[in-house]
């Protein structure tokens, strides 16, 4: 059966202008992907605070949304998935690992010095900001 997802996902960069990324495992949709953390929205939830939620619950951390960065459009066999992302920035923390089931490797990268593979909306975020530059 098919369904209609809203998710969030966050592009979180440091004052070295690194972004934090997730290596997937176990999952449905890009496991074996590297990919900016996030998740779905709850019933009822708005989305900013959907993305808060999903990043606390799995790194550990609270983050600034700084501003909107774009929506993206997941179209797969089991879903019709809907995401926004937002351009953030860690306000208290230390990102680890809190889902281990989902996720098995975070770490910072160089904008410029993604690894592979990188799932398309992570790469389409990256560029949207780099086309962006507007300072955190």
């Amino acid at each position: 059966m098919s369904k209609i997802i809203i998710a969030c996902d966050a592009l979180i960069l440091n004052e070295k202008e690194e972004v934090l990324l997730q290596f997937r495992k176990n999952t449905k949709v890009f496991n074996g992907f590297w990919n900016t953390p996030g998740g779905k929205v709850e019933f009822g939830e708005r989305l900013e605070d959907a993305l808060k939620r999903e990043v606390l619950e799995e790194h550990d951390i609270s983050i600034e949304l700084v501003r909107f960065l774009q929506p993206y459009e997941g179209i797969f066999p089991e879903s019709h998935t809907l995401v926004g992302a937002y351009l953030a920035k860690i306000v208290k923390g230390t990102p680890k690992i809190m889902e281990p089931e989902k996720c098995s490797d975070l770490q910072w990268f160089p904008l410029m010095s993604l690894p592979q593979p990188l799932t398309p909306q992570a790469k389409e975020y990256v560029a949207t900001y780099l086309s962006s530059k507007k300072p955190l």
